[in-house]
């Protein structure tokens, strides 16, 4: 929060949502409010970060829209940076930039080439430009206006993937936007307790994949040509999220049956062409997966996760 309010860039209403903490966070947040009428705070019961972006986008008044994760911080210019690059080029939809950010132990920091982006080539995106992993919503300005007329949300209904399907549904939507190479947003990787490294209910996971699959197939099929390695790059998260619902099946107690029959909606074939596992049980398991030998797979998973528990 003292980063947020550090801007300068001051024309900005900051919406804080207390997404049911247990602790004094909510205390905090209405001190906040307090002290700077630029803030308003909503007070809600837990329903996931889904749920607390979505009461932002219901509540904002602005012409864009900015995200700030809360264990992470910004840098003074974050927001004036943002705006700026839209004032030189009025005619994007969309402003990305990147950040600084602590990964064990050590502080790195994203290098890409500014370029603007017509629709035509948004391929350049994952060609070029790695937005098959920077998804999430931070780092990023959105047109307010762009996101009320097709009444874009979160989905609620996934605990991981939510941002890409929100970014990629947004990419649809856009004929233009703009990449800087500016590293205001300082983001806090490898976080304990980070969403990425849980494995969830085989509902959910199921859940995600489905909708990530959605998400890319409607982006691939907005009428402009793809390159080849934009392809492979929206593959490979597709077959992450395929990896995501195997992992789930044996982190979770999941029935035998449910287990085959899930196993054997996954395409191996697609699913062994982008995942790449350089150790020897992870080469054996994607062969497996590949040629649909669900007995193999099932064996070896149970036993590589007992020996895992002992």
């Amino acid at each position: 929060m003292d980063s947020i309010l550090a801007q300068t860039f001051t024309d900005f209403e900051c919406l804080l949502i207390d997404d049911g903490s247990k602790d004094k966070s909510g205390e905090i947040c209405d001190e906040y409010a307090i002290r700077d009428s630029r803030i308003k705070v909503f007070h809600k019961e837990n329903g996931g970060v889904s749920s607390a972006r979505n009461v932002g986008l219901d509540n904002a008044t602005g012409e864009w829209t900015a995200f700030v994760d809360s264990d992470d911080w910004v840098g003074a210019r974050y927001l004036g940076n943002l705006i700026g690059h839209y004032n030189s080029n009025p005619k994007i939809e969309l402003v990305i930039s990147f950040s600084e950010y602590i990964f064990e132990n050590e502080l790195r920091k994203d290098n890409y080439e500014p370029i603007q982006v017509d629709r035509a080539d948004f391929q350049v995106l994952f060609s070029k430009y790695d937005m098959s992993w920077h998804t999430g919503p931070w780092a990023k300005l959105y047109s307010k206006r762009v996101i009320d007329r097709k009444a874009l949300r979160f989905n609620e209904d996934m605990n991981i993937g939510e941002d890409a399907v929100f970014f990629y549904t947004y990419l649809t939507l856009i004929d233009g936007l703009y990449i800087s190479s500016d590293t205001d947003y300082k983001y806090t990787a490898d976080a304990e307790g980070s969403l990425t490294k849980k494995v969830f209910p085989l509902e959910s996971e199921l859940a995600g994949c489905q909708r990530i699959n959605e998400a890319v197939d409607n982006l691939l099929n907005i009428g402009i040509e793809w390159g080849e390695q934009a392809v492979n790059s929206l593959s490979w998260l597709k077959a992450t999220y395929m990896r995501r619902v195997l992992s789930a099946l044996y982190h979770n107690k999941v029935d035998r049956k449910t287990r085959r029959s899930t196993f054997m909606q996954i395409d191996g074939g697609f699913y062994a062409s982008y995942i790449y596992d350089s150790s020897f049980r992870g080469g054996i398991l994607t062969f497996l997966v590949k040629k649909r030998c669900f007995l193999m797979y099932d064996t070896l998973r149970k036993i590589s996760a007992v020996l895992w528990f002992l």
